[in-house]
């Protein structure tokens, strides 16, 4: 029969353990409702990449990630309702005390990813659809600027073509 882990037993241990969870909770609150849009630190307008589409804010995505994470990698808006998150080592992370914890991690990184993958689709969707909304728009004024000028031209086209007949006629009459 094999042992179970046991427990931290030592205060530093508690406190080691109680800051991953911590940072557990802020990646499963994640999970759940959306990973942050990375924002500019002066601005707070979302940041977007090199084909203008709305990028995610840091998040860890394997276990050394997850120990080195301190909230110094997230922007501003983000990092100011994150609350402490410490780094840990790997070493200590990877503690048979910690077996369970790890495995969380793991699970919660992997829906994370998941999550991700499916916020980044939809919300540039979203972009993607505003921005043919503008194009329509501006082609449907283009539209009515052209019929505008069509009309325009047709009804010279019917002056000129009425004084081409008068002078015709009256160069017959002469």
């Amino acid at each position: 029969m094999s042992e179970s882990p046991s427990p931290p037993d030592s205060l530093s241990k508690r406190l080691v353990s109680k800051r991953m969870y911590a940072k557990l909770a802020v990646l499963q609150s994640w999970v759940h409702d959306g990973v942050p849009w990375k924002t500019n630190d002066l601005s707070g307008q979302p940041c977007l990449d090199e084909n203008d589409e709305k990028v995610l804010d840091y998040f860890p995505t394997n276990i050394r990630e997850f120990a080195q994470w301190d909230g110094s990698q997230n922007c501003l808006s983000v990092r100011e309702n994150l609350g402490p998150l410490h780094s840990c080592s790997r070493t200590t992370l990877g503690q048979l005390y910690h077996k369970t914890l790890l495995g969380e991690i793991r699970k919660t990184m992997s829906a994370l990813e998941s999550k991700s993958v499916n916020q980044i689709e939809n919300a540039n969707r979203f972009l993607t659809i505003e921005s043919q909304n503008r194009e329509i728009s501006q082609l449907k004024k283009l539209i009515s600027v052209q019929e505008s000028d069509v009309v325009h031209l047709t009804m010279r086209r019917h002056e000129a073509v009425r004084k081409l007949r008068d002078e015709k006629d009256t160069h017959r009459r002469n």
